[in-house]
């Protein structure tokens, strides 16, 4: 299968027998490399020697007198960060029990950017023999900010990092940074629209995140979204699922829903409880779908026999945030 997501940590992760995926000392090594806490010129003598031993003795944690000497507060508090979020994770057998731990309490102490982390590995490690790039496509939304347009009816997400990028001249190199700071535009590349004709060019550009993906009713990066909201749910929860895009709820009352944003749960929880929507907020969602749990499991008496609801929706500027965890803890399950 292809290889995906260059930057993840994942290639310094070790697979285990019962399909979860275990935090290796060369996966604590990349958290310790990330730029929020790899030393700089200006870093301090002392920060240096401590992050030397921490990636040559990863599972070490620094005591609060060793913090201490770090010069600089930032960098103090970027280890300390850090340092907690590892702590978590070798408490746990693997990075999906860590995952799980995180969300099983009400307090998650746990920064987005942890959970961003810890959702790639898991989700490029369930994805390891998916040979469709729409899929692994739709997959970075679980994990990275999308910003969306609407172009002729058609709803087209990219990811928001990859456009920043090219609009401050990243993209182009020193020559488009220099253009950029002489307030001339570099020459306006588009991203490319992800589709049947160019998918193998996904494999070799996963890493800069810069292909553009379908996302309105009937498309086929909105069916494949539906694809990896089912494996993620058999994943994390081991239950099996059948989810497909609907265009409209038709009942007036019906039991249960998830909202996969926080948008997106304002504007379901309003709509059940009868309220209308204006047509700003009516544009902002973006997908709804219809789930149905094929196990047999202790389904809450309220869901027995009845459709399940989900839906995800952008912000007013355009923003849209997947929080899969939405799914896992908003089950209908006993």
């Amino acid at each position: 299968m292809p290889n995906f997501w260059p930057g993840c940590p994942y290639q310094n992760a070790d697979r285990r027998t019962d399909g979860t995926v275990r935090i290796s000392d060369d996966f604590l090594r990349a958290l310790w490399r990330r730029q929020e806490v790899a030393p700089v010129e200006e870093s301090c003598r002392n920060e240096r020697s401590l992050h030397a031993k921490l990636l040559a003795r990863p599972r070490e944690l620094l005591n609060e007198r060793q913090l201490a000497t770090i010069a600089d507060r930032d960098a103090r508090e970027n280890y300390a960060l850090l340092q907690s979020f590892i702590a978590r994770l070798l408490a746990s057998r693997s990075a999906d029990d860590a995952y799980r731990e995180i969300f099983s309490h009400s307090n998650v102490g746990v920064g987005p950017l942890f959970i961003d982390l810890i959702s790639e590995l898991v989700l490029r490690d369930a994805l390891d023999d998916v040979a469709d790039p729409l899929e692994v496509r739709a997959a970075e939304l679980l994990f990275r900010r999308q910003t969306v347009s609407i172009q002729n009816g058609a709803v087209l997400v990219a990811d928001t990092e990859a456009i920043d990028r090219h609009a401050s001249g990243r993209a182009f190199g020193a020559i488009g940074q220099m253009l950029v700071e002489s307030r001339i535009k570099p020459r306006n590349i588009p991203l490319d629209v992800l589709n049947a004709d160019n998918g193998e060019q996904y494999w070799e550009r996963s890493g800069a995140h810069d292909m553009v993906l379908p996302f309105h009713y009937g498309s086929a990066g909105l069916e494949a979204f539906c694809r990896v909201l089912e494996k993620w749910i058999f994943r994390l929860r081991g239950l099996r699922t059948e989810i497909r895009a609907i265009d409209a709820i038709r009942e007036e009352r019906w039991a249960w829903h998830i909202g996969l944003d926080a948008e997106a749960t304002t504007i379901m929880n309003d709509l059940y409880r009868g309220h209308s929507l204006n047509d700003d907020r009516r544009r902002r969602l973006l997908g709804l779908f219809e789930m149905k749990i094929c196990d047999p499991v202790d389904i809450r008496p309220e869901v027995q026999g009845r459709k399940i609801y989900l839906a995800c929706a952008m912000t007013g500027d355009g923003i849209l945030r997947i929080k899969p965890q939405n799914l896992l803890l908003n089950l209908p399950v006993v």
